[in-house]
């Protein structure tokens, strides 16, 4: 089976060579769907994208083979499978981490929720660490701020989330958090960094600002559109 998967990867990469010479590959949670909307015109006409997108992914969970969206060997299987030294990586995780699992993982073990942001950054800089093997081209992006407001329990996933009670302000004040560590652990490593808190948080509530918000009250994620246009100045630069 080893062999077979090299061949195909062998056969794979030629072919890339051939008509796509420039490849970019999304590793996500669900929010990474925005980049089906996203437009990478500026690294060139012929950049062909590949997602592994996994619901419910976590950055705390790229240590453990057996979580439950068995995102890591998930990732690891795409890496192994399609990634090449030329390629660019883009990487979008965290928003489930510090909207729900921190909170959870800290009340649930009796640590505070600073500790386990802690280690959740710890895991997530190893993982990103293994890449510079796979692509020196690493983009990381901010965790997205969370969407769920106080006291909202429409939709499957704020439903599952109504147990963590922390306020939208708590958890949007430690995805900032996150996404400040983040940022500088990329600049300490030479990773680029995509910051969307500035753009995406009113600075007057402390919360997402209402015009990124899904017109779908049920639905968590951003409006993918309008954070597209975002994200598509970042790709301008």
């Amino acid at each position: 089976m080893e062999v077979l998967r090299k061949k195909f990867k062998f056969f794979y990469y030629n072919y890339i060579l051939l008509f796509r010479r420039k490849r970019i590959h999304i590793l996500s949670d669900s929010h990474g769907e925005v980049f089906k909307y996203v437009s990478f015109s500026s690294l060139g006409n012929d950049v062909f994208p590949k997602y592994c997108i996994v619901p419910g992914a976590t950055a705390s969970g790229l240590v453990n083979p057996n979580s439950k969206t068995q995102a890591f060997p998930l990732f690891m299987n795409h890496l192994e499978s399609f990634v090449f030294k030329k390629d660019y990586i883009i990487l979008l995780l965290g928003e489930v981490d510090c909207g729900f699992a921190i909170w959870i993982r800290a009340e649930k073990h009796g640590i505070s929720v600073t500790s386990q942001l802690k280690t959740t950054l710890g895991n997530y800089f190893n993982f990103i660490k293994n890449l510079k093997g796979e692509s020196k081209r690493i983009i990381v992006c901010s965790a997205i701020p969370p969407t769920i407001k106080d006291g909202v329990s429409l939709g499957e996933v704020a439903n599952l989330r109504k147990i963590v009670k922390a306020s939208q302000k708590d958890r949007t004040d430690l995805t900032r958090k996150f996404n400040q560590e983040l940022k500088k652990f990329c600049a300490e490593n030479n990773f680029m960094f995509l910051d969307l808190d500035e753009i995406l948080i009113d600075q007057k509530t402390g919360t997402v600002k209402e015009y990124f918000m899904n017109v779908d009250p049920k639905d968590h994620h951003l409006d993918h559109q309008k954070l597209a246009e975002v994200i598509n100045t970042f790709f301008r630069k």
